[in-house]
Order: C-alpha cells, then sequence, then structure tokens
C-alpha cells in the first residue's frame, strides 16, 4: 500500500516474497530487502491508497562479484501487493540503497545513479522524486528500507493576467525570455543529478551556466486566440533544475509583436528551490509590463498518479 503523508508518499510492504536467507559458501548471511515506507516529515496527514504505480530502487554498495552493484531495480504494485522485479541482497554491512518515483520516467546513465534535469512541462510523469538513502540503516539484522522522497525540480508558474485598459484587444503572447540581467550570472536550464547524493553535497548537481531561457508560446492558446482583458492565463508551469541566482532576473515578453522587459530584483527572486513553486504574477498594461507578484511556497498540489485513488506530495 502506498499512501500519502505531507510531502511525500509513505509506501507499505514492498517485499520479495520472503526473507530467504542466500548460503554463499562460508560467507555471511545475505537476506532479501522489504521496502516498508517511503514517507515525508510534512505537515499533512490524511493518507491515500495508491495503486498500480512503480518506483525504481538502486543498491550502490557494499557490492561483490556474488551481489554486484544493482541499478534501477522496479517495485510495482499490482493492485493488491508490492513485489520488487529482481531481489535486492544485503550482509551485515549497512547497504547504500537509493530510490526513485515515477519508474521509468525517468533516464539514467548504464550503471549509474546520474540523470539529466532539464526544463520541462510541469505534470505528474515529469515530477521527479527521489531519496538518495534510507532514513535508516539496512542490513541482514535490519533489511527493512524506508525512504524521504524529495521533489528533485523547482516549479515555476507564469500568472499572465490583460489589464482591462490594455488598448489592443488580442493580447497574444508569442514569447517568453528568462535571463540574468549581468550577463554570465548563474542560470540553468539543464543540470546533471546524482540521487546517491544529498542536496547538501556539492557534488549532487553539476551543469554549464546557460545565457536564458526562451519559450514559443506561439502555438499555446495565449499565443493564438490571446488573453482576454480583464482575465488572467495561468496555463503556462513548469519544472525546472533547482538553482541559485547572482543577480536580478530579466523577462522578455512578446506581445502582439511588441517586445516588453520587466525586471525582477535579486531580493524577490533569489533562486528556484527544489520542492518548492515560485509563481510570478505579470500585469500586461498599454504602458509596458509589471510585476505584481512573486510568491514561493512548498507544493502542495503534485499529484501522483495511481489508478483510482491518487496520492498528494505536498
Amino acid at each position: 500500500m502506498l499512501t500519502n503523508i505531507g510531502m511525500g508518499i509513505l509506501l507499505t510492504a514492498c517485499g520479495n516474497g520472503g526473507m530467504d536467507p542466500v548460503d554463499t559458501g562460508g560467507e555471511e548471511e545475505y537476506v532479501p530487502v522489504r521496502v516498508e515506507t517511503v514517507t515525508d516529515n510534512g505537515i499533512g496527514t490524511r493518507a491515500v491508497t495508491l495503486s498500480n504505480a512503480a518506483i525504481g530502487i538502486f543498491r550502490t554498495a557494499p557490492y561483490s562479484a556474488t551481489f554486484p552493484q544493482q541499478y534501477d531495480v522496479e517495485c510495482i504494485h499490482d493492485g493488491t501487493s508490492w513485489s520488487l522485479a529482481s531481489k535486492i541482497y544485503v550482509g551485515s554491512t549497512d547497504a547504500s540503497l537509493h530510490a526513485y518515483y515515477p519508474y521509468g520516467k525517468v533516464t539514467f546513465g548504464a550503471n549509474s545513479t546520474v540523470t539529466a534535469l532539464t526544463v520541462k512541462d510541469h505534470t505528474a510523469d515529469n515530477d521527479f522524486c527521489y531519496a538518495d538513502a534510507p532514513l535508516t540503516a539496512v542490513n541482514n539484522r535490519t533489511p527493512v528500507a524506508s525512504f524521504l522522497l524529495k521533489h528533485a525540480y523547482a516549479g515555476l508558474k507564469f500568472s499572465i493576467a490583460c489589464h482591462s485598459t490594455y488598448p489592443l484587444k488580442k493580447c497574444k503572447l508569442t514569447r517568453i525570455v528568462m535571463q540574468p540581467v549581468t550577463s554570465g550570472k548563474t542560470f540553468y536550464v539543464e543540470r546533471s543529478m546524482d540521487i546517491s547524493k544529498s542536496a547538501a553535497d556539492a557534488g549532487q548537481l553539476g551543469g554549464s551556466t546557460a545565457s536564458g531561457w526562451s519559450l514559443d508560446t506561439s502555438a499555446l492558446a495565449v499565443g493564438t486566440t490571446g488573453i482576454a482583458q480583464g482575465s488572467t492565463d495561468e496555463s503556462i508551469s513548469k519544472l525546472f533544475p533547482p538553482q541559485d541566482f547572482e543577480d536580478d532576473t530579466r523577462l522578455i515578453l512578446t506581445i502582439d509583436g511588441s517586445e516588453y522587459s520587466v525586471t525582477i530584483p535579486y531580493k524577490v527572486l533569489k533562486a528556484l528551490k527544489a520542492g518548492y513553486l515560485s509563481t510570478i504574477s505579470l500585469e500586461i498594461k498599454g504602458t509596458g509590463v509589471d510585476v505584481s507578484g512573486v510568491k514561493v511556497y512548498p507544493w502542495d498540489t503534485s499529484v501522483v498518479p495511481g489508478g483510482d485513488n491518487d496520492a498528494t506530495l505536498d
């Protein structure tokens, strides 16, 4: 059973079909791992059953010829019970275990715990969550694993209003550009991420600084139909690699063929934080574009698909 608790997921009884030990010919005893819970320490308490879902699990250490490293082992719920596609065995030494969700929606390098974070649409399948380690030690004395799943991405949403005094009736937005005000300052559209490392580890995230990010919205409703006067559009919602900014952020919007530039001060938007949704509110007027607000808060609406009952990551 997979249930939601606060900002994460509670996974119960994902086993290997029995705790049968392995005869290693005189070596120490190895037993299969049972994944018991995946939780977060959020403030929510409502539990929702999640079925027909799967997570991926890695065991990177210790390893030997008999028990090599294991990468991206599927742990799936078939609607009744949980099972691992391959047994994961542990000995007397604490195992290095890592997990992610949703299974199969994230691409890792061959025999690697490294994946790429790129700017994507904010959808349930793209909302990649991970645990760099189990909550407590896992070995042949305590072969039960519990994980804390965290969001890998930062959310960025645009709330764009067309003021009632805007002189043109169409208010068609065909492009958004986001960049640091000072060229060369930190800005990422793609980063590498190692899920075996914690967020506090400087080596968890890599990547090269980009000049900025551009989104062609000409084929979207905001570019074809436009934003009606006096109304607000919130259809543009993205997932970004987490990053700390060094400078003010500039937005350039192409509206009805004209470019409008607006600056968000660094003190207002210092970072795009993993697990947080930043909403930038803009208002289009006849005189230009104003920033009417920037809100940053923990996710509370990211849905994990689960068949008949969906669990929500808060």
